[in-house]
């Protein structure tokens, strides 16, 4: 039940390296000086078993790193915690991680990341990036190997409360996601996700496609998909969906008829939408337009012109 502290004091610099044989500990710390400690953890064989902690940049000022090549992580009693107080990183590329809980940035101003590359991670209890509370922020990031954050109760959880998680390859499988606070996204960009319980703020927007995660779920589109926003043939009508999506400038006139709520969606940034009454189809050309969203990926703009019909002059 003994403490290893790398990187102690101000200035100081420390390494520990694991290749093989077997390293218990009650409690690890990498960066763990106070006022400016650096420390980094490499395991690339054996095995290290940690019966409390294992605390990477655990306070503030300091750095700390941990980078699993190989061998086993086990912290099955305890917490892994990345940038408590610090700037942080773990970086798995191959052997196994094993942990009850892992925590990423829940300090003002730590900033801190846990990175799948390779191998396997399983997590037996939760896992929570950042606090959106405290300022403190995190990346979870998959784009190789096996994630699993399970139990046999399948409560597991995943909160992503302020900070991202990123899946670009590989596999995971979250017995519960929560994302409930604005300061939270989900960007995917490949990879195989498995989610048993998704618990969602309605209003919030997940995944950045600039729809709510309420009406995405209601109409029946992936929340955690930020392509249902952006993806579409150009200046076209989806059948059997509410959307117009288009790709370029364009005028509106009336669209086929729709009882319920409609979208427009621009698939490439900084467009305008035009609707003109004067296309309308039925007398006395008039247009009534009701609980329209103009929508666009993240970080777009867009610019939606009602004007005068056959003028092309805008409405006041």
């Amino acid at each position: 039940d003994g403490t290893f502290l790398i990187g102690l004091y101000s200035g100081g610099v420390g390494q520990m390296t694991v290749s093989n044989g077997t390293v218990l500990a009650g409690y690890i710390y990498a960066g763990a000086g106070t006022d400016g400690g650096e420390g980094t953890l490499t395991i690339s064989g054996g095995t290290v078993t940690i019966n409390n902690d294992l605390g990477i940049g655990p306070y503030p000022d300091t750095t700390g790193s941990a980078w699993i090549i190989g061998g086993q992580l086990s912290v099955t009693n305890g917490t892994i915690s990345v940038g408590d107080g610090g700037n942080a990183s773990v970086t798995v590329s191959n052997g196994t991680v094993l942990a009850q809980n892992v925590r990423l940035g829940s300090n003002p101003n730590a900033q801190s990341t846990l990175t799948f590359a390779g191998g396997v991670g399983i997590i037996s209890s939760s896992i929570v990036v950042g606090d959106c509370n405290t300022g403190g922020s995190g990346a979870l990031t998959v784009y190789g190997g096996d994630v699993f954050v399970i139990n046999t109760a399948h409560d597991a959880t995943v909160d992503v409360t302020n900070g991202q998680l990123i899946l670009d390859g590989g596999f995971l499988w979250i017995d519960r996601l929560v994302m409930t606070n604005s300061c939270g996204l989900f960007v995917r960009n490949g990879g195989t996700l498995i989610v048993g319980d998704l618990v969602l703020d309605p209003n919030l927007d997940a995944d950045g496609d600039g729809l709510p995660n309420g009406w995405e779920q209601s109409h029946g589109f992936d929340p955690l998909n930020a392509a249902d926003g952006e993806n579409g043939s150009t200046n076209s009508w989806t059948g059997g969906s509410d959307k117009w999506e288009t790709g370029a400038d364009w005028s509106l006139g009336v669209p086929p008829a729709i009882t319920q709520f409609g979208i427009l969606i621009t698939n490439d940034g900084n467009k305008t939408v035009t609707i003109d009454a004067l296309t309308a189809s039925s007398a006395p050309k008039t247009m009534v337009i009701r609980d329209l969203t103009l929508s666009a990926p993240t970080d777009s703009t867009n610019t939606l012109l009602l004007s005068d019909a056959g003028t092309n002059i805008p409405l006041d």
